[in-house]
């Protein structure tokens, strides 16, 4: 932990992990990722844990026996890591008030930035761009003129207090330092060493060259070119840490499928199962975290990318070669999940007609009509407002209020508007997201390995599927001659899901 960004000059972690990789079995790294899945302000209790669960998961994978990471926000992490492992050591590293206080501000003056106040509160000051990094800050609603220092000071007390709460809670598990004293002091960096278990022998010397040495008062480094997306800074250090990215998870292949619903994504889920060294799950966890439309609430941009990014690291941490989700709900999230280049996009097409009389079916049952906001549903007499979760899944269409409309005419309007939105994503992305017919991926071999191929698969086995939901899985295991017999034709009676 932190105070600041690793090469803000506030602390400069990377010196610090460069001494600590030079020691034996150690692989430590500075910022990885970003903060992406680590959100500073993430409200939802559950997140946090799953979202460290994640990233202790990503950080045992390395092969070294002291691993970790520095950046200032595994702070609002920190405790649920201490809980979920015992092994977890923290060390925040901090300076005088006066040195880092200047130091951030120069800093943020000089980079145009202050992630530290609300957006009304930024829009009120001149000078100060928004960043994509202004998510791994914590934001603070102070009460008249802000300036720069003042917010800085203010989260710099924040800061130091939580650590200084988090150490009472684990006192044997949590350590401050100052880092010029770790960086030339041979008892002090004997300590630390001592307190992460780093096995013996130790190389001291390292900690007096001066390279190592941090200056008492830095000039602000500048301020790095504006990218799209989040940026990763490396150190040398890191080059291990970037050999294992290439080795592991970005050689793993994500599949995202998509498709309007009652078109055969589960048995898709189900083929690819089938398949060695796969892991493909379907509608997993709802579309919690990837709302299409929360009751007229919809996601802005930076919130779907970070998300898609959350979902994107937990699919990773599946053990297996090829592994990924399908569900309806990915589709407005598909630009920013392909900014990994590791993704590939399935999309199912079932016929409209079958789509639609399936749709009929399935939500005439209940009286359900996802396509509208719930106070236009209280307005609609044949229709009633359902609590199951899968609203937020669905778009929301703009309806005549003096004429009610039928399932039919919801459902035709969202798979038209479905497919349009598949095509104009095949056009941007033609060698990375690719249509299938659900009948002709379901029943037909060569379709299958022209799949198998799209998503880099060497090994493989099409088969036959027979596409079906629960509700009708009693039928069609007694009559499973007839299902077989179905399963071979151009088209379906059974309902695939």
């Amino acid at each position: 932990l932190g105070v600041s960004r690793a090469h803000e000059g506030s602390y400069n972690a990377n010196h610090l992990v460069s001494f600590l990789n030079s020691q034996p079995s150690v692989h430590l790294s500075a910022e990885d990722r970003q903060c992406n899945s680590l959100e500073w302000d993430l409200a939802n209790s559950e997140d946090r844990v799953l979202n460290a669960k994640i990233r202790l998961d990503r950080l045992r994978a390395r092969n070294a026996q002291v691993v970790g990471d520095f950046a200032l926000w595994n702070l609002p992490y920190a405790e649920s890591m201490l809980a979920l492992d015992r092994r977890v050591r923290i060390v925040a590293l901090k300076r005088p008030k006066a040195e880092s206080v200047a130091s951030l501000t120069a800093w943020f003056l000089q980079a145009k930035q202050l992630p530290l106040v609300t957006a009304q509160e930024r829009a009120r000051m001149h000078r100060v761009d928004k960043n994509d990094l202004d998510v791994c800050y914590p934001t603070y609603a102070l009460n008249g003129t802000v300036d720069t220092q003042a917010a800085v000071s203010h989260y710099y007390d924040d800061y130091y207090a939580r650590v200084d709460s988090l150490k009472r809670a684990f006192p044997e598990r949590v350590q401050i330092y100052d880092e010029a004293e770790v960086l030339s002091s041979a008892n002090r960096a004997s300590e630390l060493f001592a307190y992460i278990k780093i096995p013996k022998p130790w190389k001291l010397e390292e900690s007096q060259t001066t390279n190592s040495t941090l200056e008492v008062n830095p000039k602000p480094a500048s301020p790095p070119k504006k990218r799209r997306g989040l940026r990763v800074l490396h150190t040398h250090a890191e080059e291990g840490e970037e050999a294992t990215r290439t080795n592991a998870g970005s050689r793993k292949t994500v599949v995202i499928g998509i498709g309007s619903g009652r078109c055969g994504t589960m048995s898709l889920a189900t083929l690819l199962n089938k398949q060695p060294g796969t892991q493909v799950s379907h509608e997993h966890n709802r579309c919690e975290g990837l709302a299409w439309n929360n009751d007229g609430h919809v996601p802005s941009d930076r919130r779907r990318r970070f998300n898609a990014r959350r979902r994107l690291a937990m699919l990773r941490a599946r053990q297996a070669k090829v592994v990924g989700d399908i569900a309806l709900w990915y589709l407005p999230y598909v630009p920013m999940l392909l900014e990994s280049r590791n993704v590939r996009v399935v999309a199912l097409k079932r016929n409209r007609e079958d789509t639609v009389a399936s749709f009929e079916r399935w939500f005439g049952g209940m009286n359900h009509f996802p396509w509208a906001l719930s106070e236009e549903i209280g307005r609609m007499p044949n229709f009633t407002v359902h609590s199951m979760g899968y609203d937020k899944c669905y778009p929301k269409y703009d309806w005549d209020e003096s004429n009610t409309p039928t399932l039919r005419e919801g459902a035709e309007r969202y798979y038209d508007d479905y497919y349009s939105n598949v095509d104009m994503l095949i056009e941007k992305y033609p060698r990375r997201v690719r249509l299938y017919n659900s009948y002709g991926l379901l029943n037909n071999l060569d379709v299958q390995r022209d799949l198998f191929e799209f998503l880099g698969m060497t090994q493989y086995q099409p088969q036959v599927v027979i596409g079906m939901h629960p509700t009708n899985l009693t039928a069609a295991k007694s009559n499973s001659a007839r299902a077989a017999k179905q399963a071979t034709s151009n088209s379906l009676e059974m309902d695939i899901g």
